[in-house]
């Protein structure tokens, strides 16, 4: 991560510090054709798609600390600044949230003129949605009374990619999204002045990120430490462990139990 100033907030007076760094991009590379046929009374259009799919955010969300300065030690919260007496530090790491995956689909579709009154449009889409493949496999999943052999560390039931049965796209990917599509268009009078439409089609749609990308800012990939009136602001860590830098391995990960979901759980 790049270098920051750490936030220093002074309750009724001043804050200082630096915003989150966030480089969030999101990338989707198509290819796609379709071809039209025309003969007596068809008119056939055949076409598809590739979509190849990515997700690369990387970011801090008080990586660089947030000191709090109160009152609690002075009662003067810019007293308590000039002395360096925070009343609280809290820091967390960085995080990694890439994803990659593809979607495609053809379809063929047929509009059939069966009369100067009548015309159908018949039609069937296929669609494949892989599930998104987590680089560094940044995700876990939940299978109660299930011990992770991956991070042995794991609360019960938590399990990663390399655990029996999971994988970083976390689910199979569904391979029957056919989708038929039915369409009538229809003169009852003849004379152009009255039309009767109707349509039915089955949609698939395809997957979102959040199940993929929220693991990644939450623990054990993400840890956050919080000190209550740390020793000063030049040396917070005094007496502390100090976790930072951290990098997540099966081997480094660490739990606060109860578990929870949000960007700064350590």
């Amino acid at each position: 991560m790049i270098p920051q100033l750490p936030n220093i907030s002074t309750t009724g007076y001043f804050t200082l510090g630096s915003n989150d760094i966030f480089r969030d991009t999101g990338n989707i590379y198509q290819i796609g054709n379709t071809m039209r046929w025309f003969r007596g009374r068809h008119s056939i259009s055949i076409g598809g798609e590739f979509a190849r799919n990515e997700y690369l955010g990387r970011g801090s969300s008080a990586n660089q600390g947030k000191f709090t300065f109160d009152g609690s030690i002075t009662r003067v919260a810019w007293a308590d600044f000039l002395l360096g007496k925070p009343a609280s530090l809290d820091q967390s790491s960085p995080y990694d949230r890439l994803l990659k995956g593809f979607d495609w689909y053809v379809f063929v579709q047929d509009d059939l003129r069966v009369s100067s009154r009548l015309t159908l449009n018949l039609g069937l889409r296929y669609s494949f949605f892989e599930p998104y493949k987590v680089i560094f496999d940044r995700v876990n999943t939940f299978r109660p009374g299930v011990q992770s052999q991956v991070v042995p560390k794991a609360p019960l039931g938590l399990l990663f990619p390399g655990d029996a049965g999971v994988n970083s796209r976390l689910v199979p990917a569904d391979k029957n999204n056919f989708a038929p599509r039915v369409g009538i268009a229809w003169d009852p009078l003849g004379n152009g002045r009255l039309g009767i439409r109707a349509s039915y089609g089955l949609f698939v749609e395809d997957h979102r990120t959040d199940p993929w990308i929220y693991p990644a800012v939450n623990q054990p990939f993400v840890i956050r430490k919080l000190i209550l009136n740390p020793a000063s602001l030049s040396d917070p860590y005094q007496g502390q462990e100090n976790p930072f830098p951290f990098v997540y391995t099966p081997a480094t990960a660490r739990f606060r139990i109860p578990l929870r979901t949000s960007a700064a759980a350590g």
